[in-house]
């Protein structure tokens, strides 16, 4: 089995404006148009069976909109889980987790970079006590962003300081914790029980060979296997980590136990499941 959790889809309507937007500001050329029957296409060609949507709310009047749209990919295709997303600055954020938790969306991503703040604002803590209060996981967007070039809105010290003033909220790092491991110690995230990463872009980013360095100091149970399509996509990343030479027990983690543990998804693996990565 293979879980894909960094998944961006957009509606029909909206991809061509939004994919091609973020097409000439990304160095990476997207493998996908973004709308929800090409991702699923490409999913089934590239052997990933589940993938977990990632809304973000770029304009703080949009909250209810996204997140239908998130609940409306869950509940109408069986191969995807979605997140919610709030916007900081939304009169309302407070009442929209309410919402989120209700329709039973499986965490919450937030983009400080798209969504103009900083990760470790202490502004910003109510809304994380909140999402800790709810018992949802949060994802973050770290590190480098096409559209923020000059200032990182979610450095390696501000997923520390989160992850350590929040011990019982759940911290997911996407792209393997701000790209950080070359210019920090390779132990710089040690002993933060409560903080995860995922791959997202790995193949674009890390050599193999570091990959591997990062696995053998956190263990394969801190990272989920992810593509940030369409950005890229499973064939691309199971690639990639055929060259990291992942074991079969960490293969099984990272490609899916760790992403139903830490969602909590409603997936009951059978021995044909758990054999099959």
């Amino acid at each position: 089995m293979v879980i894909d959790t960094h998944i961006h889809v957009f509606p029909d309507m909206l991809c061509p404006k939004v994919v091609d937007h973020m097409a000439k500001e990304s160095p990476i050329s997207p493998h996908t148009d973004g709308s929800i029957h090409q991702v699923i296409k490409n999913m089934n060609q590239c052997g990933v069976n589940y993938g977990i949507m990632m809304p973000i709310v770029t304009n703080p009047n949009s909250q209810k909109n996204v997140n239908d749209y998130a609940c409306f990919v869950q509940h109408h295709y069986s191969q995807f889980f979605a997140l919610g997303s709030v916007h900081p600055d939304a009169s309302d954020w407070k009442e929209e987790l309410k919402r989120i938790k209700q329709m039973g969306l499986y965490g919450i991503k937030l983009h400080p970079d798209d969504q103009g703040f900083f990760m470790d604002d202490k502004q910003v803590y109510p809304l994380y006590e909140k999402i800790q209060e709810l018992e949802l996981p949060i994802l973050f967007h770290t590190g480098y962003d096409p559209a923020s070039p000059h200032v990182i809105h979610a450095t390696p010290s501000m997923i520390i300081s989160v992850a350590r003033d929040f011990p019982d909220l759940t911290v997911i790092a996407a792209h393997t914790g701000a790209y950080a491991f070359f210019d920090l110690p390779l132990d710089y995230y040690e002993k933060i029980d409560n903080l995860y990463f995922d791959t997202a872009i790995a193949p674009y980013t890390i050599s193999p060979q570091f990959y591997r360095r990062i696995i053998n100091q956190y263990g394969a149970s801190r990272f989920l296997f992810g593509t940030d399509s369409p950005w890229s996509d499973g064939g691309c990343d199971k690639m990639y980590f055929d060259k990291v030479g992942i074991t079969r027990n960490e293969r099984k983690k990272i490609m899916f136990q760790n992403a139903i543990n830490i969602y909590n998804l409603p997936l009951n693996l059978t021995q044909k499941d758990s054999e099959h990565e």
